[in-house]
C-alpha cells in the first residue's frame, strides 16, 4: 500500500498529489484538514481556505464537510459571487474554520489584505487546499497562479511577521498529469511531498469508446448539432438504464440537447427512463420548482441540463434528482468534470471541440477530455464506467489512446500578467522593478518558462541570464504600460506608487483593456448617461459575447421597440452594440426570446456593476460632476435593473415582483414614496395579500434612509475663500435594519468641476456633514449644486441649488449669505415681499405652528456691509421665489431684523396675514414692540430650510 505520511504527519510540508479521476484523492484534504485543528494551541484560531474551479464543487463539498465536521464543532461556510459580498468578508468569516472560495473570489478577497480587519482575517489562514491544480493549465489558471503566489508572499510579509498562525501550508490535488513535480516546485514542496498515483489506483474499470460520425459540414456548430440525434442510441447501447452524463461544448448546446432528447423519449412507449409511476410522480412535482421553463419540461421524461446559466436553485434540483436516479440523463458542460461528484455509468462527449472568443473552435485539450471521461464510474456508486466520444471520422486516431497522450501544464499569467502586476503594486509586495521581477520568478509562469521555453516564444537554448533579462524586459514594458495610462507612478529611482485609479482596478477586478477604454472615452469627455453607457459596454470584460449566428435579428427588433431608453442608431454590428441593447432591454422588462441571449444577459449584469463603480471612481478622479453625476445614477440602474423613471419602481422592495409591481402600477402606485403614503390594508386589497403582507412592505421601505439637504456657509478670513458646509440630515430617527445602503454626496459648480466627494453608510449618520472651500472671486463658483445619491434605491436622491452672491470684498462683513434652493420647490413670484437683512447678532426664540395652505413667497436675501449707515436699498441682494411648507411643526426658531428692515417685516406679515396666512402662537425671549399694532397672533416667519421646515431669525436690536 502507497504510503502518504507527508499529509498527515507535518504540519509544514507543502504536498502535491496526481492520481486518475475519482480515485478518492479529497479524503487526503479531510485528513489535512483534521490533523491542523487536532494540533492547535489554545490561542491560536487558524482557518482553512478550500479552492475549487467552479461554484458547483465548492457547494457540494460545503454541503458534505458541513454533516462531517460539525460532529466535531467545525464550521464550514461557502465564499463565492452567489453567496457574499467582499464588503464585510472579515465579519462575516470570523467565526468560520473552514472556507470553501473559488480562485477569483479568493483573488478579490486577498486583495483587501491590508484593508481594516482584513489583516488579522488573512494571518489566520493556515492551510490551502487546492483542488483540480491542473486549472493552471486553462485561461482561468492565470488567476489560481496569482493568488497562490501572492499568498505566498503575504505570509512573508512584515506585517504577517508577528502574527499568530503566520505559518502558510499547501496542499494541491491533481487529475494524471506528467509535470506535476513542476507544480511541486511552484508551491515548495519537498521531492517526497509530490505524490503520483496512476491508472492501477482507479477503483472502477473505464471503457473508452471512440464512434467516428461523417462530417458533412464545414460548420463545427453544425456538426455538433447534428450529434444530438444520435444521443439516444448510444444511450441506449451502452448505459445499461444507469445515469448518463452527456458534455456539451457550450450552455445553449446543453439546453438543445436535453429538449431534443426529452421530446424523443416522450414519444417512446414505455419511457425508457421512468421506470414507475412513483418515479413520474415525483418529476411531476419537481418539474414545477424548475424556475427555467425549458428545464421543467425536460425534467418531465428525466432528462435535464445542468449549467451555470441555471439559478442556483435550479442547480441543486438537478443534482438531487440526479443522485437520486430520478433523472437519468443530464446535459452540461465541460464545467462539470472538474470535479462535481454526479455518479454515472456513462459519459458521451458530444463533439470534441469547443468555441473559444475570437479563435474559433478548438479541439478540447487532451486534459480536459481526460476529466470528462473521468465522471464515468464512481466507485461509491459504481463498478465500472463507460465513456463514449462522438467525433468526425477523421479524428478518431488522435482520440483513441486518449489516456496516454497527456500533454504537460503549462501557465497562462502571461496573458493577464499586466492586471496581477497592478494588483500587487497596490498591495506594495512589489515596490519597484527588482521586486517585480523577484515576484514573477515566484510564479509557475517562470518554472516553465525554464522547462519548456518555445511555449512562450523563447528559444529553446535560452540561458537563466537570458530568462531574466526577458522577465526584466517583459516587467518595464507591463510598468510602462501601467504607467502611461496614469494607473501607477514610478519615479526617477525605479519605485513603484499605486494611483487612485490603479487602486480601484485591482479592487474592482477591471482588465487594463477596459481601464484604456476609460481614458479613451475621457478625450471625448460626455457626459449623458448615454454617453456613459456605451463606454461601459466597451468593456473588455463584455468581449466573451460575441454576436452568434441568428442573433443580429433578434438584438436589431429589441433595438427598435419604443420603451428603449436609448435606442442604438442604425443597425446592431458589433459586441459593444449587443451589449447595450441587452442591458437596456432587460431595465425595461423587454421580452428576449432566445435562451442563450437571456443567458448572456445575466452574465453581463453579473460583471456590470463592478464595472460601473470602478467607472464611478475613474469620472471621480477626473473632477467631472456632471459624468460622476450620471454615472452614479447608471450604476444604480443596474443594480435595480431598471431605470431612474421606470414606472415598476415598486419592485425594489423584497416581496414585490414583476406581477404585484404591475397591479401597483395599474392603481397608480409607480415609486415607493407612493406607496409609503397608503396603509397596509389598501396594499392588501390591491395586491390580494393577506396580513401582515401590507405591513411588512411598509416597514421595508420605512428602513430606507431618507436625506434633506441644506448649506450653511462662512468667509475664510484674510481671503478671498468661503467656506461651505453641506449638512445631510436623516428624516427618520430610527434604527436601521439596512446596514449596507451607501449615499454619496457630490458638489460641483457651473463649470462642471466636481468640488466635493463624499460617500457614508446612511444607515449610521443621522446627521451627515462636508466642509470645502470656494474662491467666491470666480464666477463659475457663485452657482454651485450639490447631489444626495443613493448606491441603490431609486426615488430617493436629493438636489440642491446653491448661489453665492458676487461681492465686493472690501466691504463684506464676517458672514456671507447664500441661498439655496431645493430641486422643485421653485414656484411662480408672488406679490409678498419678503425684505431680511441677515446678520449675526443678538437671537430670538420664537415657537409657530403654520396652518396649511399658505401662498407662495419671494425671498430676497441681503449682504450687510460693514458699514451699518449703508442703506438698506444700496445692499447687495438676491431674490428667489419659494414656496413656504404647508405646515409647521413646532420647534425653534431664530428670527433676523434689524432696524433697517423693521418696517419691510410689518410691510411682509401684514400683506401675508391680509393674503390668508396665519401662525397660532408667536413668543420671544427678548422684549418685543407692538410691532405696529400687530398682534401676536398675526405674526409670520418664513421658512429658510424647505425641507426640514426651520427658519433662523437675528434681532440687531430690541424695540
Amino acid at each position: 500500500m502507497f504510503e502518504v505520511p507527508t499529509t498527515y504527519t507535518s504540519l509544514q510540508v507543502n504536498t502535491v498529489i496526481s492520481s486518475p479521476t475519482g480515485s478518492g484523492k479529497t479524503v487526503l484534504f479531510e485528513l489535512a484538514i483534521i490533523r491542523l485543528f487536532s494540533t492547535k494551541k489554545d490561542q491560536e484560531q487558524p482557518k482553512v481556505v478550500y479552492m475549487a474551479p467552479i461554484k458547483a464543487l465548492c457547494q457540494e463539498k460545503t454541503e458534505d464537510w458541513t454533516k462531517k465536521f460539525g460532529k466535531v464543532n467545525l464550521t464550514c461556510k461557502e465564499l463565492t459571487g452567489d453567496t457574499e459580498s467582499i464588503e464585510n468578508i472579515e465579519q462575516s468569516f470570523k467565526n468560520i474554520d473552514i472556507i470553501l472560495t473559488t480562485p477569483e473570489k479568493w483573488d478579490s478577497t486577498s486583495r483587501r489584505w491590508k484593508d481594516r480587519g482584513m489583516m488579522g482575517f488573512m494571518s489566520q489562514v493556515s492551510l490551502i487546499l487546492i483542488d483540480e491544480v491542473h486549472l493552471l493549465n486553462e485561461e482561468r489558471g492565470a488567476v489560481l497562479e496569482a493568488v497562490v503566489s501572492r499568498m505566498k508572499t503575504l505570509k512573508k510579509s512584515e506585517e504577517m511577521a508577528d502574527r499568530p498562525s503566520s505559518n502558510l501550508r499547501f496542499i494541491a490535488l491533481s487529475a494524471t498529469i506528467p509535470n506535476i513535480e513542476d507544480i511541486g516546485q511552484w508551491i515548495n514542496a519537498p521531492n517526497d511531498a509530490v505524490l503520483v498515483f496512476g491508472d492501477e489506483y482507479r477503483p472502477c474499470k473505464l471503457d473508452v469508446h471512440v464512434v467516428g460520425v461523417r462530417n458533412n459540414s464545414s460548420n463545427p456548430y453544425l456538426f455538433e448539432r447534428s450529434l444530438t440525434y444520435k444521443l439516444l442510441s448510444v444511450i441506449q447501447e451502452h448505459s445499461s438504464n444507469k445515469p448518463t452524463i452527456i458534455f456539451c461544448s457550450t450552455r445553449k448546446s446543453a439546453s438543445e440537447s436535453a429538449s431534443i432528447l426529452s421530446k424523443e423519449v416522450s414519444l417512446l412507449r414505455p419511457n425508457p427512463f421512468i421506470t414507475d409511476p412513483s418515479q413520474r410522480k415525483r418529476l411531476l412535482e419537481a418539474s414545477s420548482q424548475a424556475s427555467d421553463k425549458v428545464l421543467s419540461e425536460c425534467i418531465i421524461n428525466a432528462v435535464a441540463y445542468h449549467c451555470a446559466g441555471l439559478s442556483a436553485q435550479d442547480r441543486k434540483l438537478v443534482e438531487s434528482l440526479f443522485l437520486c436516479s430520478d433523472v437519468l440523463v443530464v446535459c452540461t458542460t465541460s464545467t462539470l468534470a472538474q470535479g462535481v461528484n454526479l455518479p454515472a455509468r456513462l459519459c458521451i462527449i458530444k463533439g470534441t471541440q469547443q468555441y473559444k472568443t475570437g479563435s474559433g473552435y478548438e479541439d478540447y485539450n487532451e486534459l480536459m477530455m481526460v476529466q470528462m471521461m473521468g465522471r464515468a464510474g464512481r466507485p461509491q456508486f459504481d463498478d465500472k464506467g463507460v465513456a463514449v466520444i462522438l467525433t468526425d471520422q477523421k479524428c478518431i486516431p488522435k482520440w483513441q489512446d486518449i489516456n496516454n497522450k497527456n500533454k504537460p501544464v503549462e501557465s497562462h499569467l502571461q496573458h493577464l500578467i499586466i492586471e496581477h502586476l497592478n494588483a500587487e503594486i497596490v498591495l506594495e509586495t512589489v515596490q519597484n522593478v527588482r521586486v517585480a521581477i523577484e515576484w514573477l520568478k515566484s510564479t509557475f509562469l517562470y518554472i516553465r518558462m525554464m522547462k519548456n521555453p518555445m511555449h512562450y516564444n523563447l528559444p529553446q537554448s535560452i540561458t537563466r541570464e537570458k530568462l531574466e533579462q526577458h522577465l526584466k524586459q517583459m516587467c518595464t514594458q507591463h510598468l510602462e504600460q501601467l504607467s502611461s495610462e496614469e494607473l501607477i507612478n514610478m519615479d526617477g529611482n525605479g519605485n513603484l506608487h499605486s494611483t487612485e485609479l490603479g487602486r480601484s482596478m485591482a479592487r474592482f477586478y477591471i482588465k487594463f483593456e477596459t481601464m484604456q477604454t476609460f481614458n479613451q472615452a475621457n478625450n471625448n469627455a460626455s457626459s449623458s448617461q448615454s454617453d456613459i453607457l456605451t463606454v461601459l459596454c466597451k468593456a473588455k470584460e463584455f468581449q466573451e459575447h460575441s454576436i452568434r449566428l441568428g442573433q443580429k435579428k433578434i438584438l436589431n427588433a429589441l433595438n427598435k421597440k419604443n420603451v428603449m431608453q436609448f435606442p442604438i442608431k442604425g443597425r446592431i454590428k458589433d459586441v459593444e452594440d449587443k451589449v447595450n441593447v441587452l442591458i437596456q432591454a432587460a431595465m425595461v422588462d423587454a421580452k428576449i426570446e432566445d435562451w442563450t441571449l437571456m443567458q448572456q444577459t445575466n452574465q453581463i449584469f453579473a460583471v456590470a456593476p463592478r464595472i460601473a463603480r470602478c467607472l464611478i471612481d475613474y469620472v471621480k478622479e477626473k473632477k467631472r460632476f456632471h459624468q460622476l453625476s450620471n454615472s452614479l445614477l447608471l450604476s444604480k440602474c443596474i443594480h435595480q435593473k431598471m431605470w431612474h423613471a421606470n414606472s415598476n419602481a415598486t419592485r425594489q422592495v423584497d416581496g414585490i415582483g414583476a406581477v404585484f409591481s404591475n397591479t401597483l402600477q395599474k392603481a397608480g402606485i409607480t415609486n415607493l414614496q407612493t406607496l409609503e403614503k397608503i396603509d397596509s390594508f389598501k396594499i392588501e386589497s390591491i395586491l390580494g395579500r393577506n396580513p401582515p403582507f401590507g405591513r411588512n412592505v411598509l416597514e421595508k421601505i420605512s428602513k430606507i434612509p431618507k436625506y434633506d439637504l441644506s448649506f450653511k456657509c462662512e468667509n475664510v478670513e484674510d481671503s478671498s475663500l468661503v467656506s461651505i458646509t453641506v449638512i445631510a440630515n436623516r428624516r427618520e430617527t430610527a434604527k436601521y435594519g439596512f446596514d449596507n445602503i451607501f449615499q454619496t454626496l457630490i458638489t460641483g459648480n457651473r463649470s462642471n468641476d466636481l468640488i466635493d466627494y463624499k460617500r457614508f453608510c446612511g444607515a449610521k449618520y443621522q446627521q451627515f456633514k462636508t466642509t470645502f472651500q470656494v474662491d467666491a472671486r470666480q464666477s463659475c463658483n457663485c452657482e454651485l449644486k450639490a447631489k444626495l445619491i443613493s448606491d441603490q434605491y431609486i426615488g430617493f436622491d436629493v438636489d440642491l441649488d446653491v448661489t453665492i452672491q458676487k461681492i465686493n470684498r472690501d466691504l463684506l462683513d464676517t458672514d456671507q449669505v447664500i441661498t439655496h434652493t431645493p430641486k422643485n420647490k421653485i414656484k411662480p413670484p408672488s406679490v409678498i415681499d419678503n425684505s431680511l437683512a441677515l446678520m449675526k447678532n443678538r437671537t430670538a426664540s420664537s415657537t409657530l405652528k403654520m396652518l396649511p395652505k399658505v401662498p407662495p413667497l419671494i425671498r430676497r436675501e441681503v449682504v450687510r456691509p460693514k458699514d451699518e449707515n449703508v442703506p438698506i436699498e444700496e445692499c447687495n441682494t438676491k431674490q428667489q421665489a419659494v414656496e413656504p411648507p404647508i405646515m409647521f411643526n413646532s420647534s425653534q426658531y431664530n428670527v433676523v431684523v434689524n432696524h433697517h428692515t423693521r418696517n419691510n417685516l410689518v410691510e411682509m406679515v401684514r400683506q401675508y396675514v391680509e393674503s390668508g396666512g396665519r401662525v397660532e402662537k408667536f413668543q420671544s425671549n427678548v422684549p418685543v414692540c407692538d410691532l405696529t399694532n400687530l398682534d401676536d397672533d398675526d405674526c409670520v416667519l418664513i421658512d429658510d430650510d424647505f425641507e426640514d421646515f426651520n427658519l433662523d431669525i437675528v434681532f440687531d436690536d430690541v424695540f
